[in-house]
């Protein structure tokens, strides 16, 4: 996504309802360019077997997915440091 797109996209207070936008980033686990709680569900389903695990799906890099990846992609999504 071109940096200034980007930029307008962040600023739309209509998008900032549904997450924030990282592009094809550990988090956005369904690569929509949007982290949200489909980023989340996804993420559950793959820790509990019934979905397809992808390296966004390890969040914090530490080359597994685990609950702390959950923890850390909802911090995301409300914007906890």
């Amino acid at each position: 996504m071109p940096s200034a797109s980007l930029v307008a996209y962040k600023a739309a207070e209509y998008w900032q309802l549904f997450g924030q936008a990282y592009g094809n980033t550990p988090g956005d686990v369904d690569d929509d360019g949007i982290i949200g709680v489909t980023d989340i569900t996804q993420l559950i389903d793959s820790l509990m077997g019934a979905g397809q695990s992808t390296p966004r799906a390890n969040v914090d890099g530490d080359g597994s997915v685990s609950i702390i990846d959950v923890t850390i992609l909802i911090d995301m999504i409300l914007g906890v440091n």
